[in-house]
């Protein structure tokens, strides 16, 4: 007699094993008396309960769903690609027809190709398009940034018509979201490196444009150092790229910063510096930045912003000695210094570690080495900064100030 399929799952949830074995428990005959349409709802049931052991046992018993299931209807795939599961993904993958584009109905029509390209499955994907399926590349290139990153889904997106210059709601093409991504990835791994490195090279291959500015005037190259240096060797890369490919140097944003000021900010990042913003006293990885800029692009290592803030006044200001070392170096004028704003200003609420302190006084030492005049203003603020402000926010409680002192 024909079990329900609400019993069989009840019975694979019980009986099947964690890891694989040569037992079925009878469960693979009650599996070949259910329909697609059955089996599709064990998968979807396992799937939203991330009961993997299950997938892995259709697998396992080669069960395989084919073309007794209606195109719009919910899929198992359709889940894992929501809940991001992307092993149960992989999985059924292996269990689903990869000719047929299932959609989800109750999900804005959310399609087996989507979700292929949001998972970076690149098989699937394929696979689909080349059985003529249609949907909007344009659309899903745009959701590339909350998927799992593929070069060549990207690539196949491309290459199907989507354009590489599509600009979201601020303007922000996908070269420019990415580099902003980039920025903050400093716990990207050297397989993750080379990923996204491909993405680039991919958008590059199609034709992005590298000065593409959003809403806010900003560059991609200026996205790729939102944040200041934080992920020093892949954005170093993804910056020779942007560069061979025409990026320009001399281009500023509405507050007519140029990537030299960007690449020398240093702010305050929840998920790259984790509860306590405590700077090191060196930074050798702005060297390679800021020569590859002024030296071999010839960016101008004096230009100052709207605001009259060169970036050897904001290295400065942000107490980055070798920032400062590095920009004298090549060539910057001494006299640009304002000893305003970044740290200094006590809006910012900076609350200054040794680390600092220590480079501010070598900063000033290393300025009036190189001519410069100290006013007794410059000197007032320097003082007022190094007797350190009174802090008016929340986030500077007592757990932060111990768990400074502690580092």
């Amino acid at each position: 007699m024909k079990e329900s399929k609400e019993v069989v799952y009840e019975e694979l949830f019980k009986k099947v094993e964690p890891e694989p074995n040569l037992i079925d428990y009878g469960l693979a005959v009650k599996l070949d008396d259910l329909s697609d349409l059955e089996l599709n709802w064990i998968l979807v049931r396992a799937c939203e309960e991330q009961e993997t052991r299950i997938i892995k046992f259709f697998v396992r018993r080669f069960k395989r769903i084919g073309d007794g299931l209606p195109e719009k209807v919910k899929t198992a795939i359709h889940v894992a690609a929501r809940l991001n599961l992307p092993v149960c993904f992989d999985l059924l993958t292996q269990i689903y027809d990869n000719h047929v584009n299932h959609v989800d109905p109750d999900d804005a029509d959310f399609s087996h190709f989507q979700a292929a390209c949001k998972m970076g499955h690149a098989a699937l994907a394929e696979s689909l398009l080349v059985r003529g399926v249609h949907e909007d590349v344009d659309s899903i290139l745009g959701v590339m940034l909350k998927s799992r990153p593929d070069a060549r889904v990207l690539e196949l997106l491309l290459s199907s018509g989507a354009r590489p210059n599509l600009a979201d709601a601020n303007g922000t093409s996908l070269l420019s979201s990415y580099c902003r991504q980039f920025c903050s990835s400093a716990r990207a791994t050297e397989s993750d490196k080379a990923v996204y490195l491909e993405l680039v090279r991919t958008l590059l291959r199609h034709q992005a444009n590298v000065n593409f500015m959003n809403n806010e005037g900003v560059s991609p190259m200026q996205n790729l150092y939102r944040h200041g240096i934080l992920a020093a060797d892949l954005q170093l890369a993804v910056l020779k790229l942007l560069l061979e490919a025409g990026a320009d140097v001399h281009y500023r944003s509405k507050s007519g910063e140029t990537i030299l000021h960007y690449v020398l900010r240093r702010r305050y990042l929840g998920k790259c510096h984790g509860k306590v913003f405590d700077l090191p006293r060196r930074t050798p990885e702005v060297y390679p930045v800021l020569e590859l800029l002024v030296r071999d692009h010839r960016a101008d290592v004096n230009v100052k912003d709207y605001a009259g803030e060169s970036p050897l006044s904001l290295a400065v200001s942000t107490c980055n000695l070798d920032g400062v070392l590095a920009l004298l170096k090549l060539g910057a004028d001494p006299r640009t210094v304002t000893f305003q704003g970044g740290f200094l200003d006590p809006a910012n609420e900076y609350l200054r570690n040794l680390e600092t302190t220590q480079n501010m006084l070598e900063i000033v030492e290393l300025l009036k080495q190189n001519k410069y005049a100290m006013e007794e203003k410059h000197e007032a603020w320097v003082l007022r900064f190094l007797l350190g402000f009174p802090p008016a926010t929340a986030h500077f409680n007592a757990a932060y100030v111990i768990a400074l002192g502690k580092n």
